[in-house]
């Protein structure tokens, strides 16, 4: 009888063996999947910086982030958050920023109210103004940088100017209406042109152009409303542009591939940089749409306007600013987190990798991950393997590691074993 009182002895030592190697593996990787502490994402880092309106952008690699704010702050941060230089033009506000995708050079458009000058100043990564460009303007002017930051397009009311890193004036092109937005091509080779103009006597109107290296225009659209936003494939092979009731993509010599028309007004647009996918922004809508003009998705929210749009280079991710929240998708529609904001989403950008993304409010710059954590990764040890250089495992998103288990097959046999011997011991003591 005194050995019988053994067996329970043996089962509880049998269980303290096996479990910590049986079970199914718990930790994860290479998912994207909701979790409850995902819904709502811990910024990377955050810098109060304005009051009204901060604008943002950053490299290819989200390495470095610029902002501008409304009361004449230009500032570049590392994606850590550690601020590598400040510059400020007092009693001007920031109307445009713009980075190098290397990251090597940043200009921004200061805007003096009077007397009417807009000042566009060229930077090095170190914070050094290598120079400066006044010219009398009665609108907030636009800007924008080729990948390496050679070529600065810059629109000063019904002009393009397109500039080298030294500011010599490549060309100089007029356009038939005041411009409002610029784009270009990785290259610098292309710019994308949205004009528009709203007199008394004939009412809004608006053109789409684009601009090619010798400051010919390539083609011109014209509509009979005012173009808002436009966008720009790194290839420049493919344009989108909006007015406030359409959606217009077209190739780079000006055919019109389609278009979309939306009943809430539009207000925000962006292209993957090989063309293949366009999202746009409007009253209570993120759309998502392929190249051909196929409508693969939308999320409707009915607190107001979505007021800038971001895609990553392969069209995998969607970053939408709305009038209080930012909104983090996957292409397939899936909302991956959200995060309420204090006040307007007025600018956002993704990494081209869609690792990365930075938005400006009225006041602050918020920076995140895709992952929805505070997780910086330096140095990708491989750069084909997405999964194992990007994403981070569930033991760094959560506080409480998971236990590593082994596989519930290789359990099996060691249970057997121990089951036979309990019943040959059992058998023994019978006798």
């Amino acid at each position: 009888m005194n050995q019988m009182k053994k067996i329970p002895v043996i089962v509880l030592i049998l269980f303290v063996v096996v479990l910590p190697v049986s079970g199914i593996n718990e930790t994860t990787t290479g998912s994207d999947t909701i979790s409850d502490s995902r819904i709502s994402p811990t910024p990377v880092w955050s810098d109060l910086i304005g009051t009204e309106n901060v604008l943002v952008s950053c490299s290819h690699d989200g390495q470095y982030v610029v902002a501008g704010s409304n009361n004449g702050f230009f500032r570049m941060y590392k994606r850590t958050g550690e601020i590598l230089w400040t510059y400020r033009n007092s009693s001007t506000s920031v109307t445009s920023v713009s980075i190098a995708g290397t990251g090597e050079y940043a200009a921004a458009v200061f805007y003096h109210p009077y007397p009417d000058i807009g000042e566009t100043v060229y930077f090095n990564r170190n914070g050094t103004a290598f120079w400066k460009l006044s010219q009398i303007s009665q609108l907030r002017n636009n800007i924008a940088m080729s990948d390496d930051g050679s070529i600065v397009a810059v629109s000063i009311d019904k002009t393009l100017n397109r500039l080298n890193s030294s500011r010599g004036i490549i060309s100089s092109t007029a356009m038939p209406e005041d411009i409002c937005r610029i784009a270009i091509s990785d290259d610098g080779t292309a710019s994308a042109v949205a004009s528009h103009s709203c007199c008394p006597w004939r009412g809004a109107s608006g053109t789409i152009s684009v601009v090619d290296s010798n400051g010919k225009v390539s083609f011109i659209y014209p509509i009979d409303l005012s173009f808002i936003d436009i966008g720009m494939s790194g290839n420049g092979e493919t344009i989108a542009g909006i007015d406030e009731n359409k959606l217009y993509v077209f190739d780079k010599n000006g055919t019109l591939l389609w278009n979309y028309s939306s009943s809430p007004w539009f207000r925000s647009v962006a292209i993957s940089s090989d063309g293949e996918y366009i999202s746009a922004g409007s009253q209570y809508y993120v759309r998502f749409f392929n190249r051909t003009g196929a409508l693969l998705w939308d999320y409707y929210d009915d607190k107001g306007w979505v007021n800038a749009i971001s895609i990553s280079g392969d069209g995998n991710f969607v970053l939408a600013g709305s009038s209080n929240k930012l909104l983090l998708f996957k292409k397939t529609g899936e909302l991956l987190w959200q995060y309420p904001t204090p006040s307007d989403v007025m600018s956002v950008i993704s990494s081209r990798d869609g690792n990365y993304f930075a938005a400006g409010t009225k006041d602050h710059v918020y920076f995140f991950n895709r992952w929805g954590n505070t997780t910086i990764i330096e140095e990708p040890k491989n750069a084909d393997a997405e999964v194992s250089r990007t994403e981070p495992t569930r033991n760094q998103r959560d506080t409480t590691p998971a236990t590593q288990l082994a596989s519930l097959p290789a359990v099996i046999p060691i249970l057997t074993i121990g089951c036979l011997c309990i019943f040959r011991q059992v058998r023994q003591w019978k006798k």
